[in-house]
């Protein structure tokens, strides 16, 4: 009997210290979360946290409709240049901004201050636009277009300027005899029109320069404001727009497009200490 009564003391006293052992757990569990809480107050972990951000977005871009219309009660701020955007993440104006999916991957390779949050938002092909009515220009471009496609320069174009992150111009046929084809361009970012030691290069200047080869007539490129493209082609100022233009239905209503080419996504991004780190990945630095 004194046995068992020892067993059993014993017994009491070893669940006593187990259950202490647990709420004591569960203590430095709460306690830790608290302390840790201010430090990841306001902290970015999707797109839904955009809500009631300041989200940053290049002027005229289909970006703008789309903030307005999923985050009413965000702020919206506009920028005239990709540069002018990622200066407003850096100096703290804005949270957070949209970019296509490929001048972000560009971005984030030689700026590891950046980071994706989330996945795809959505997606538009990319093409070049005409004035309305100019029939006979967007047949020529498609036809060219499609050539391009069937012989594998297009493919290959693909893989140069977004795959294996080529910014090297091909050598082209030399001056055309035909008159001038005005395109109209935006300062952009690789991969699709950027300029690098004072030339400008990239997906779209190879594919126009191919095309006025194609043509015989030289390119001259004009460089506009991205908010301004739709009504100087619209208007007949330039005769082709070029800057990763999204085909969307209420552009359509303004100008013709070419056949698409590439079909663009649209991420949002932020700095990488505005953001929650992933399993696994550092803690970010605690803001300046």
């Amino acid at each position: 009997m004194d046995t068992n009564r020892r067993t059993r003391a014993i017994t009491r006293r070893i669940d006593r210290a187990s259950r202490l052992a647990i709420a004591l757990a569960f203590t430095f569990i709460a306690a830790a979360a608290v302390a840790d809480a201010p430090a990841r107050q306001g902290l970015l972990t999707s797109p839904a946290d955009l809500h009631d951000k300041r989200i940053a977005v290049l002027l005229g871009s289909a970006h703008v409709d789309y903030v307005m219309r999923t985050w009413p009660k965000a702020t919206l701020l506009q920028y005239a240049t990709p540069s002018d955007l990622t200066l407003a993440l850096k100096t703290g104006k804005a949270d957070a901004a949209l970019s296509d999916a490929e001048p972000l991957r560009e971005l984030l390779r030689h700026d590891d201050a950046f980071a994706v949050l989330g996945s795809d938002l959505f997606s538009f092909p990319l093409g070049v636009g005409f004035r309305k009515g100019n029939t006979a220009l967007v047949a020529a471009f498609d036809a060219f277009l499609a050539r391009l496609r069937e012989d594998g320069t297009h493919a290959d174009m693909i893989r140069r300027w977004m795959t294996a992150n080529d910014i090297t111009m091909p050598d082209l046929p030399g001056p055309r005899p035909g008159s001038p084809l005005v395109v109209g361009i935006s300062d952009g970012t690789l991969p699709y029109a950027a300029v690098v030691d004072g030339r400008l290069v990239g997906f779209e200047i190879e594919l126009l320069e191919r095309f006025g080869a194609h043509a015989g007539r030289p390119i001259r490129f004009t460089r506009l404001k991205f908010e301004s493209l739709i009504a100087a082609v619209a208007t007949g100022k330039v005769e082709m727009i070029t800057s990763a233009i999204f085909i969307t239905d209420e552009r359509r209503q303004s100008i013709d497009f070419s056949a698409p080419f590439p079909e663009e996504t649209t991420r949002a991004f932020a700095l990488r200490q505005r953001m929650l780190p992933m399993a696994g990945e550092a803690a970010p630095p605690a803001p300046a």
